[in-house]
């Protein structure tokens, strides 16, 4: 009996982490009366089945993985790294403008986690993202970035280029 308890105490401690899911959209905030304003959500929710702490955004096009960064100064943003308990989310926005990381052609958006794990969004939410950006922001008015970095060397977005 006690070889059972072992085994299932290492499973869980070491095999078993947190699943979190990535979600992807557009969304708008609107105000009293005024015109609402329109942000990038990316949000993030532990299923547990132990507590995880989100610590930066990734973006993935098609092997090239670049880094985030956040907007600090909108107030209704939550900021990473961010300590989830299960159930519990966070909700990173970005303005929603012509110099975003969704010039990028970004294949995928995801969080990386205190154990270096990527948790990535569905494909199609990045997709749907990019197209709506595509079809508010024109081609002859993106502003094309500079290349993406390999893992490792922090080539940053602050939601823009």
């Amino acid at each position: 009996m006690s070889g059972v308890a072992i085994f299932w105490n290492v499973y869980k401690d070491i095999v078993l982490k947190a699943r979190v899911k990535v979600i992807v959209n557009l969304c708008r905030i609107v105000r009293q009366r005024q015109k609402g304003d329109t942000f990038i959500q990316i949000e993030a929710t532990n299923y547990g089945p132990g507590s995880i702490i989100c610590e930066s955004i990734w973006l993935k096009k098609k092997s090239i993985f670049e880094n985030i960064r956040q907007d600090y100064s909108n107030p209704l943003s939550s900021t990473l790294p961010k300590k989830l308990e299960v159930g519990e989310n966070v909700k990173m926005l970005f303005p929603y403008e012509e110099k975003i990381f969704l010039v990028n052609e970004s294949t995928n958006v995801g969080i990386m986690d205190s154990f270096n794990r990527i948790h990535w969004a569905e494909r199609r939410q990045t997709k749907k993202s990019v197209e709506a950006y595509r079809k508010d922001f024109p081609e002859e008015k993106q502003c094309h970035s500079a290349p993406m970095g390999k893992i490792g060397t922090d080539t940053t977005f602050y939601g823009g280029v």
